[in-house]
């Protein structure tokens, strides 16, 4: 949406329900994917899927193929734990990356700049053979 006025032109992004549904979309279409790849690498059926989850056939079947849009999350959680995988990663959200809280807290300490030069340094370290 852009708005005029007088003295400047300026964008304003508002997300809206429309553009929640898009990403929501995109997050069906992937946990979709992703659920019918798992139980295929897994040498399960839907039938065998659908027992360990507690849930009917149909209802992965119906999912995989796309007829029942944004499963109920703890019908994707169930799926997810009767595939032994992890549910963010099913619907393709990114993971922080973990770090040591002990670490995490002694580069508080340092600005940008002062991290960058402790990178630089650690970098520079020779490696010990794995």
């Amino acid at each position: 949406m852009i708005y005029h006025n007088n003295q400047v032109e300026t964008s304003h992004f508002t997300p809206t329900r429309q553009t929640f549904m898009v990403w929501r979309m995109e997050i069906d279409e992937t946990f979709r994917k992703n659920l019918k790849a798992l139980r295929q690498e897994r040498s399960m059926d839907a039938k065998e899927l659908s027992l360990k989850a507690g849930m009917g056939e149909r209802g992965v079947k119906d999912i995989e193929e796309g007829r029942s849009q944004s499963p109920k999350l703890s019908t994707a959680y169930k799926l997810a734990k009767a595939l032994n995988a992890d549910l963010a990663d099913m619907m393709g959200l990114e993971r922080p990356t973990k770090i040591r809280p002990d670490l995490e807290n002694f580069l508080e300490q340092f600005d940008e700049e002062g991290q960058a030069r402790l990178l630089a340094a650690l970098a520079a370290l020779p490696r010990q053979p794995a």
